[in-house]
C-alpha cells in the first residue's frame, strides 16, 4: 500500500470497506453450493419459504422471532427466488455489511488507519462467520457495538433513543439480543454515571432509552395487532423459555485444561485447545475490560476509550450466548464484542497492530478452517451432488443420503393434496420437498407439555399425512431428549394411527410409517 493511502483515513478506510464487501462475494462464490444443514439451516430456510407464501412467524410454525423472516422473504420476493441459494445470497449481504461496519468501527479509533491493518483484520473477522444462517445475529453483536459507541461519544437524549431503538428494533430479529441490549443500556448508564460522579444520565437515559424501545420493537407491536393469534403465539414462547428455565439445550464447556492430548491427532488437540481458549477469553475479557474502564477511563483518548468501552459493555452480555450452548459455533457468535475491543485495547490503540492481527488470523484459520463446507469437501473427496429444492448442492455423503431419501419417501407415498410429517431433526424437508409442515413444533428438540402436543395432534388430524419420517436419536447423548420422551403423546398418535415399515440399508435410528387401513386402539 503506498504512502498516500495508508495517510488518509478516507481512503484507507473506503479500501478497508470495498475490501471487506470484496472478501465476503469471494467467500458467498467460493462457498453458495457447498453444504448444507438440515436442522438449524432448514429451519431458516423453510420459515423464510412460509412467510414468503403469507405465514405469520411464531404463530403458524416454530421459528424465531418474525424480523429476520420478514427480512428474508422480502429479499426473495425481490429476486423472485425461494430456493436455498438465494437465501444464501441475502445472508451474504448481511455478512458484508457486518464486516464493513466492523472495519469501520475499528478504524474510528486512529487518526490515520492503516490498509493492511483493515484488511488483516477483515480476513481475521471473516474467519469466524459461521455458519451463514447465523450471519445476522453476528451483524447484530457488531452493530450493538457501534451504536454503543455513537452513545458514549456524545451522550444526549437523540442518541439515548437511539440507542433504545436499535435495541427494540434488535428485539423484532431476536429477542436475545432485546435483552442483551436492555443489559447493555443498563451497564452504558453505570458507566456514564461513574465517570459524571452524578446520576443525571440516568433521568435522561432512561426515559428516552425506554421511548426508542418501543418505537423499534413497534414493527411487532403492529404486527400483534395485524396478525390475530400472534401475541398467543408470542407469549406461549416466552413462557416455554421460563417454564423450561434455559434458552438452549447446554452443553459442558470444552475448557483447555480438558482436552486430551493422549487421545487426540495433535492437530486436532490444538484446534481442541484453541476452541477452550476462546471460552476463557470471553469472561476474561469482560472482567479485565471493566476494571480497565474503572482505573484508566481518564487516561484513554475519547474516541478510543468510548469504542473500548462499548466492546466491553456488550461483550459481557453477549458472554452468556456463548455459555447457553457450550459449542464453537455459539462461541463464533459471541467473539466480536471481545474482538473489536481488543482491536480498541487503548494501550495498544497507537501502535502497529498488524502483527497481533496476523497472530489472531493463524489462529482463526486453524480453529475455523476446518468446519468451512468448501475446505470439508476439498479434504474428505467424496461429497456428492443432490438436487435441493431447484438448487444444486454438494454435501457430504450422508446428507446426501438422507436427502434422497425424503425425495423417494415424498414421490412414491405422497400425493399432491397431500403431506408428510418429519421429526424431530429436519426441519429442512419440507422446504426441500415443497411441503407445508402438517405440525407446529417443526423442530422438536424440547420436551413439550400434554396440553401443546394436544394442540400439535388437533392439527395433524386436520391433514392429509402421506408418510411419517421420524429419527430415534439421542440429542447430544441424552436419552431423555429422543422424540419419544419429549414428545410422547404425539409418538403415540403416531403409533396408533401408522404403520411402520423397514427401510433397508438405511440409517437404523430413521424410522418410516405410512397410513394405517386399521388404526389401533389407544394404549
Amino acid at each position: 500500500m503506498n504512502q498516500t493511502t495508508s495517510g488518509n483515513p478516507i481512503t484507507a478506510t473506503g479500501a478497508s470497506v470495498v475490501f471487506a464487501c470484496v472478501l465476503t462475494a469471494a467467500i458467498f462464490v467460493l462457498q453458495r453450493h457447498f453444504g448444507f444443514n438440515l436442522g438449524d439451516g432448514g429451519f431458516l430456510w423453510y420459515g423464510a419459504q412460509r412467510t414468503l407464501a403469507g405465514d405469520v412467524p411464531l404463530r403458524d410454525f416454530m421459528s424465531y422471532d418474525p424480523g429476520r423472516y420478514w427480512l428474508a422473504a422480502a429479499f426473495m420476493s425481490g429476486v423472485h427466488d425461494n430456493g436455498i441459494l438465494a437465501l444464501r445470497a441475502w445472508l451474504a449481504i448481511v455478512e458484508a455489511l457486518g464486516l464493513s461496519l466492523l472495519v469501520l468501527v475499528v478504524a474510528n479509533v486512529r487518526v490515520k488507519p492503516r490498509f493492511s491493518e483493515q484488511a488483516a483484520l477483515a480476513l481475521l473477522a471473516a474467519c469466524w462467520m459461521y455458519p451463514d444462517h447465523k450471519m445476522l445475529d453476528i451483524t447484530l453483536s457488531i452493530a450493538c457495538v457501534a451504536v454503543f459507541a455513537w452513545l458514549l461519544n456524545s451522550p444526549s437524549q437523540r442518541r439515548f433513543f437511539g440507542v433504545g431503538f436499535y435495541v427494540g428494533l434488535s428485539a423484532v430479529i431476536g429477542r436475545n439480543h432485546g435483552v442483551y441490549g436492555i443489559v447493555a443500556c443498563v451497564l452504558a448508564l453505570a458507566y456514564l454515571c461513574h465517570g459524571e460522579r452524578s446520576a443525571r444520565p440516568l433521568r435522561a437515559g432512561i426515559p428516552c432509552g425506554a421511548l426508542g424501545i418501543v418505537a423499534g420493537f413497534s414493527p411487532l407491536l403492529v404486527a400483534f395487532v395485524v396478525f390475530p393469534g400472534l401475541w398467543a403465539a408470542f407469549v406461549q414462547s416466552v413462557m416455554q423459555l421460563v417454564n423450561s428455565s434455559e434458552t438452549n439445550l447446554p452443553l459442558p464447556v470444552p475448557w483447555p485444561w480438558l482436552v486430551s492430548f493422549g487421545n487426540l491427532p495433535l492437530s486436532e488437540a490444538v484446534r481442541e485447545t484453541l476452541i477452550g481458549l476462546g471460552f476463557v477469553l470471553l469472561p476474561v475479557f469482560a472482567l479485565a475490560g471493566i476494571a480497565r474502564l474503572l482505573v484508566r477511563r481518564g487516561n484513554d483518548a475519547p474516541v478510543i476509550g468510548n469504542v473500548f468501552a462499548a466492546a466491553v459493555i456488550t461483550a459481557i452480555p453477549y458472554t452468556h450466548y456463548a455459555f447457553s450452548r457450550a459449542d464453537v459455533g455459539h462461541l463464533a457468535h459471541s467473539i466480536f464484542p471481545a474482538m473489536i475491543g481488543l482491536m480498541c485495547w487503548p494501550a495498544a490503540a497507537g501502535r502497529d497492530r498488524r502483527w497481533p492481527t496476523l497472530v489472531l488470523l493463524v489462529i482463526a484459520v486453524i480453529t475455523m478452517a476446518p468446519l468451512m463446507p468448501r475446505v470439508q469437501a476439498m479434504r474428505e473427496h467424496n461429497w456428492q451432488r443432490v438436487q435441493v429444492g431447484h438448487d444444486m448442492l454438494v454435501v457430504p455423503p450422508g446428507t446426501a443420503k438422507s436427502i434422497e431419501l425424503l425425495q423417494q419417501i415424498d414421490h412414491d407415498n405422497v400425493g399432491p393434496n397431500q403431506t408428510l410429517l418429519v421429526a424431530p431433526l429436519w426441519p429442512a424437508a419440507y422446504a426441500i420437498l415443497g411441503r407445508i409442515a402438517p405440525v407446529w413444533d417443526i423442530y422438536g428438540l424440547f420436551p413439550r407439555s400434554a396440553s401443546f402436543e394436544a394442540a400439535d395432534i388437533a392439527r395433524l388430524k386436520t391433514k392429509s399425512i402421506g408418510a411419517v419420517v421420524l429419527q430415534d436419536v439421542a440429542v447430544d447423548g441424552r436419552d431423555e431428549l429422543r422424540f419419544k420422551n419429549t414428545h410422547p403423546l404425539l409418538q403415540a398418535y403416531i403409533n396408533q394411527h401408522f404403520d411402520a415399515v423397514p427401510l433397508g440399508g438405511q440409517d437404523p435410528s430413521i424410522q418410516f410409517f405410512v397410513p394405517s387401513k386399521t388404526p389401533r386402539a389407544a394404549p
